[in-house]
């Protein structure tokens, strides 16, 4: 039952840095107001639409890594209260996070998201 807390340490922190180390290499692109119709600017919000997907996979891999390397083996070894306590709605963010990722697939795949407000991704999310 015991557990080697300076692996699971040193593990955590690994895929922390990696985690850290692949959003900072996304390229962030600035953008205009939105409301120039210029060819720049549907690029641009096309390009933005596509790094909040980026984003959103990793971070969504991401947590599905905690939730099956920490949470659920932990179960056996804390009681009720240290679960809640620990991993009190990572189940609930991920199901959020894995609703996005559907929605801008969706919409990635449809010609014109470049024409679409970013906001409509989260409408399920706070339904």
């Amino acid at each position: 039952k015991s557990l080697d807390k300076k692996a699971m340490k040193s593990d955590d922190s690994l895929s922390s840095c990696a985690s850290y180390a692949t959003i900072s290499s996304i390229s962030i692109q600035k953008s205009d107001s939105g409301f120039s119709d210029s060819a720049s600017s549907s690029i641009q919000a096309s390009s933005c639409f596509e790094q909040i997907l980026a984003v959103e996979r990793i971070y969504h891999e991401n947590i599905q890594e905690y939730i099956s390397k920490y949470s659920r083996p932990l179960r056996r070894y804390l009681n009720p209260t240290e679960i809640v306590d620990l991993f009190q709605n990572i189940e609930k963010i991920s199901a959020i996070s894995q609703t996005i990722v559907r929605q801008c697939d969706r919409f990635i795949d449809k010609s014109n998201t470049i024409r679409m407000p970013i906001s409509i991704i989260y409408q399920p999310c706070v339904r």
